[in-house]
């Protein structure tokens, strides 16, 4: 469920500060009574917003020229099962278990990464066939696992994956483990892809075609 639903309006300048001029010119009175304030941009809201884990933010004019709302919502812990459009069945296999017969916790990561896998097998798109077609791969920068119950031998799960942010280049995944057919949560996780070209490794945008099937796929809570 939602914590809540923060909504910032004020008058805000672009991020380079080069307009529009009413909102200038009503920050600059402002400062002028008011010396420790500062002027206001979204690109720095939504920064702030993002760091202290708000998700779906976005952005929207609302009188020309002069002021914007920035919105966004921070979901308690895991999300809904219904937040997700997609999931991977698993069944936990004898050389995944310790001598607890408990999922060893590196095996955390090879379920979210084959989870992965499958989405864009679901999408559809060819994302190993991407280097050959464009130069371009995918790098993990980020892999974080959040164990939450224990996942035991034999037991039939599934990963659900969806994609909650696309940037210029990188796309940020999230994950939860649940038992199959129930709501209790056995772990959760986030993953974050850049796009590089794969012969210098500098970041590149993400391909359009890839874009527009996460996007139909995910609808409006992708973060962007």
């Amino acid at each position: 469920a939602d914590d809540g639903h923060l909504i910032l309006h004020d008058f805000m300048v672009e991020d380079d500060r080069s307009g529009p001029h009413l909102a200038a010119l009503w920050q600059l009175q402002h400062m002028a009574f008011t010396p420790e304030a500062r002027s206001v941009t979204p690109g720095w809201l939504k920064d702030r917003m993002s760091a202290s884990g708000f998700k779906g933010i976005k952005e929207d004019e609302v009188v020309p020229g002069m002021t914007r709302v920035i919105h966004a919502r921070k979901k308690s812990g895991a999300l809904a099962k219904s937040d997700f459009s997609f999931a991977w069945p698993f069944r936990v296999r004898y050389s995944e278990v310790d001598g607890q017969k408990i999922v060893f916790n590196a095996h955390y990561l090879t379920y979210f990464d084959t989870a992965v896998t499958e989405y864009f097998r679901a999408l559809p798109y060819d994302y190993m066939g991407q280097v050959d077609r464009t130069g371009e791969d995918f790098h993990t920068v980020r892999a974080l696992v959040e164990f939450k119950r224990s996942i035991l031998f034999d037991e039939d799960i599934e990963v659900h994956v969806r994609t909650s942010r696309i940037g210029r280049s990188s796309l940020t995944f999230l994950l939860e483990i649940h038992p199959k057919g129930a709501d209790d949560i056995r772990a959760t996780g986030e993953v974050v892809w850049v796009n590089v070209d794969a012969a210098t490794s500098n970041a590149v945008p993400l391909q359009e075609e890839l874009v527009a099937k996460i996007s139909s796929h995910e609808g409006e809570g992708v973060e962007r």
